[in-house]
């Protein structure tokens, strides 16, 4: 037990020293990749196939097989300014502190891949900027705290990349030793859940969805974790028509008058970071916001409706 106990604190120090902290907040994290963590091995956690229905330790995204592999991302109400994504990967019997990886490659569609179009990125353009050992190792029921798949943070710099509102694919790819196998991208990990999400995997120019196929004929869709760093901002689209979406008074104090022509559903308020300062259901077509409590500034105000979603800009003094 002192040996896995040096063993794992070695691991952890040489993590710390290496590791980049990503810039901005964390704007989604399409996780869980840990489930498992044992007392026995402090510091140390698992991703654990703990369901006899899975096999699939991870799934080929690897520039030496010729293959990539892509999930989505939904944007909601607001502009994100992405500084970096961290992606997850590890190559089977590799070294627990030294990573193998060695480039990441990645594009962004503005729909499903290989029948949208790409907004940023290329397969050529080497992104990765760090990659470090997570202290999380890929295992299965039978052997709970093998070591033989430890994952890597793979921090990869996506430099004047903004996403508008919308629904987008993340494709990647990565590098890794040539001596290994691999490298293989795990799956999103919940204990007692087969199905994780949707993702994809491109396999002789052909994109298909990723499933884990289990002894039962079954096949499990599967979904990818990362993790999108940066900033969020309110995405301007002002409805000016008065008939249509009327706010007053505008500047307002302590009470902001919402007039809309159809029935609302929602009323949600932003400061011009992103962050929601209020929200409310709403069933009629007049609504009173309490705005006593707001500093004073710019919001914008989004409002749900049966005909879709307005917004409009308002400024509280008091």
């Amino acid at each position: 037990m002192k040996n896995i106990l040096s063993v794992t604190i070695t691991m952890l120090f040489v993590s710390i020293i290496f590791a980049q902290v990503p810039k901005g907040t964390v704007l989604v994290d399409n996780g869980p990749l840990i489930n498992y963590q044992n007392n026995n091995y402090p510091g140390v956690y698992f991703s654990e196939i703990t369901d006899t229905s899975l096999t699939s330790y991870g799934f080929g995204c690897g520039k030496q097989a010729y293959v990539r592999v892509a999930d989505d991302l939904k944007i909601i109400d607001v502009n994100w300014h992405i500084d970096s994504i961290v992606f997850f990967g590890f190559q089977t019997l590799s070294s627990t502190t030294t990573s193998p990886f060695t480039a990441y490659t990645l594009r962004i569609w503005n729909g499903i891949p290989g029948s949208s179009t790409i907004v940023w990125g290329d397969t050529t353009t080497n992104i990765l900027t760090n990659s470090y050992f997570s202290t999380i190792f890929r295992t299965d029921y039978t052997s709970p705290t093998s070591y033989a798949r430890p994952i890597y943070r793979n921090v990869c710099s996506t430099t004047n990349l903004t996403l508008t509102n919308g629904t987008y694919w993340l494709d990647w790819q990565a590098t890794g030793s040539a001596s290994l196998t691999g490298p293989w991208q795990p799956p999103i990990t919940i204990t007692g859940q087969d199905s994780t999400g949707n993702a994809m995997q491109l396999i002789d120019g052909i994109w298909s969805k990723v499933v884990d196929s289990s002894i039962t004929t079954l096949a499990y869709p599967q979904g990818f974790p990362f993790i999108i760093y940066g900033t969020k901002t309110v995405g301007i689209n002002e409805l000016d028509n008065e008939s249509m979406f009327r706010l007053y008074p505008n500047p307002v104090k302590n009470e902001l008058t919402v007039e809309v022509s159809s029935m609302m559903k929602t009323i949600k308020v932003y400061n011009l970071v992103g962050q929601i300062v209020f929200n409310a259901e709403v069933k009629s077509k007049t609504y009173k916001v309490n705005t006593s409590n707001f500093t004073n500034g710019a919001y914008f105000i989004e409002v749900e409706t049966e005909k879709g979603f307005i917004r409009k800009k308002f400024v509280v003094s008091q």
